[in-house]
């Protein structure tokens, strides 16, 4: 597959820094966009082969109709049906909802900010994994 190229869509500049320390290595290409319509741009750029999504994005919406991760994801998979790649929700919301959402549109795994690191990376791994193998 050659290196794995892992979309971080984080507003928040300290998480952002820790999960590319935690998930940088030789075999992953690891971009940061802070907002949802900068990880549309950069989907429609470069698709990669994993995205991991927080849900709460503040920004002003050109689009006016994307409010959140779960938004811009939504528009990504009506909006370009052929790219397939996993999405890996990591949020601070703990709602029940938000698993249901995830469903809803196909996210491969919803974990909190609060999960320990390696539930992170042991999830990024499967997930690079799975979609080698298909």
């Amino acid at each position: 597959m050659g290196r794995a190229r892992i979309l971080i869509v984080e507003d928040d500049l300290v998480t952002q820094r820790t999960l590319v320390r935690k998930l940088a290595t030789e075999d992953r290409e690891i971009r940061c966009v802070t907002s949802a319509t900068d990880a549309i741009r950069a989907v429609q750029g470069a698709a990669p082969d994993l995205m991991i999504l927080d849900l709460t994005l503040f920004e002003e919406d050109p689009f006016h109709s994307i409010r959140d991760g779960f938004g811009a994801l939504a528009w990504l998979r009506r909006s370009l049906p052929d790219l397939h790649f996993p999405v890996i929700v990591y949020t601070a919301n703990q709602s029940p909802n938000v698993d249901t959402q995830a469903r809803q549109v196909g996210v491969f795994r919803v974990l909190r900010k609060t999960s320990d690191v390696h539930a992170l990376l042991d999830a990024v791994c499967e997930a690079l994994n799975v979609r080698e193998a298909a």
